[in-house]
């Protein structure tokens, strides 16, 4: 099996197969695993840094999607054993040296505050004719977004980020070994639906992981992955509706600035449900430490 690649000026790399999250979605943080190869990291990071324009291709090598308006945010972290594909003879994961490096796309303040400047220049042009002719010119071009816009903005930021994430998925440890399954809201109903033949007491369930074809699975896996799925779509909706309260109970532009998706929400817009599931994480994050001293 290949892998896929994207094409970033005139280079085009490897990169990890699945890795690549990144979409048009308004305010979207995602990453990218590169194959490191030949080249150095120094080398990717100046190439990156310097060619706005990505070309996503299959590994098949048909071109998948391009964009010009991904922002790459200069953030790299390398990996020297990370899965990069499944061997099609043994079926089990081959590794390689990647640097996983951070994209986002322009969010909508991002856009507003843009036409501000653009306004603000407006302005000045305005300004100075009205000098040389001796015309006065009356024109309301302050493009001064008010708060309440701003904060539309990025509420429209945290639905997409929320759904984006939702969608992604999650990577579950089965008998198969690590897999990953993507979220949408048709795998949402396909996974669920299953729930239907574990009750009957079906003992195998057919299903299949992102990029690979049907299997069969222990129905006590699916079960597994059905319970990890509803937990990731349920905490990621509940932390984005108190974030959104976090947005509405902000006075100013500097602070609704500190907001994004990912932060740690203060406690009083932390929502009861919020904070059991916060809870609930810590105290597995405690039991896998636990685990790991012993």
């Amino acid at each position: 099996m290949k892998n896929e690649k994207i094409k970033v000026g005139e280079t085009t790399y490897d990169i990890a197969n699945g890795s690549c999250s990144l979409n048009n979605l308004s305010g979207y943080t995602a990453t990218v695993a590169i194959i490191i190869g030949e080249n150095s990291i120094e080398d990717i990071h100046r190439n990156l840094s310097g060619n706005p324009t990505i070309i996503k291709y299959s590994a098949d090598g048909v071109e998948e999607w391009r964009s010009s308006g991904l922002v790459y945010t200069g953030k790299m972290r390398p990996d020297l054993e990370f899965p990069v594909r499944i061997d099609a003879t043994t079926c089990s994961e081959v590794m390689d040296a990647v640097v996983i490096v951070e994209y986002r796309t322009p969010t909508i303040q991002d856009e507003i505050m843009a036409q501000r400047a653009q306004m603000t220049g407006l302005n000045g042009n305005i300004s100075h004719l009205s000098k040389i002719t001796g015309v006065g010119v009356e024109v309301q071009t302050s493009g001064q977004p008010t708060l309440e816009e701003l904060k539309e903005a990025k509420r429209a930021e945290v639905n997409a980020a929320c759904g984006q994430i939702i969608c992604n998925g999650i990577t579950v440890e089965l008998f198969t070994g690590h897999e990953h399954f993507s979220l949408s809201q048709t795998d949402q109903l396909n996974l669920f639906g299953l729930q239907a033949q574990i009750a009957s007491g079906a003992q195998e369930i057919i299903y299949h992981a992102d990029g690979q074809s049907c299997r069969f699975y222990p129905a006590s896996d699916i079960a597994l992955l059905i319970e990890k799925a509803m937990f990731h779509a349920s905490y990621h909706t509940t932390y984005a509706n108190s974030l959104r309260s976090w947005i509405d109970s902000v006075e100013t532009a500097e602070e609704l600035q500190g907001i994004y998706y990912g932060a740690d929400i203060p406690v009083e817009y932390q929502s009861d449900v919020l904070k059991a599931y916060l809870a609930q994480i810590a105290a597995m994050a405690g039991g896998e430490n636990d685990e790991a001293d012993t």
